[in-house]
């Protein structure tokens, strides 16, 4: 709870290691084991709040370009907040161009490669998606 600050979060990495734990046992050769619990408990805590804070630095920078401008942290607090419910109403090709190019960093051509849409097609969803974001995004504000 320290580190991630969030009891959710907190109950899932409690469980990923439970689960792992035999593994993890078996691979290292353990001396006082008290001291590896905790260290092995602390680095997999750390690993996800580094994954949690790049992912919203993407989303920021996300929200930036789809506002055409640098946002204040507050605004782009604010339009996290509404993020989910704006993704929900673009089409599915939008939606899927969108997350891949931004949210999972992929390639105009890996993204062509893994939805079957042509270059164009992709460029034309994520342009359209991101315009479709900023003006729900712009109307909540």
């Amino acid at each position: 709870m320290n580190i991630l600050r969030d009891k959710k979060k907190s109950e899932d990495a409690s469980m990923y290691l439970f689960e792992s734990l035999p593994e993890l046992i078996l691979r290292y050769k353990i001396e006082h084991f008290k001291s590896w619990l905790f260290t092995v408990t602390r680095n997999h805590c750390y690993l996800i709040e580094k994954k949690t804070i790049r992912e919203r630095h993407t989303a920021y920078q996300f929200l930036s370009e789809a506002n055409g401008e640098e946002t204040e942290e507050s605004n782009a607090v604010h339009a996290m907040d509404h993020l989910p419910s704006c993704l929900e109403i673009l089409k599915n090709e939008q939606y899927q161009c969108v997350e891949l190019f931004y949210l999972q960093q992929k390639s105009y051509q890996e993204i062509v490669e893994i939805t079957g849409f042509s270059l164009n097609k992709v460029k034309s969803y994520i342009q359209n998606g991101k315009r479709n974001l900023r003006n729900c995004l712009e109307s909540k504000r």
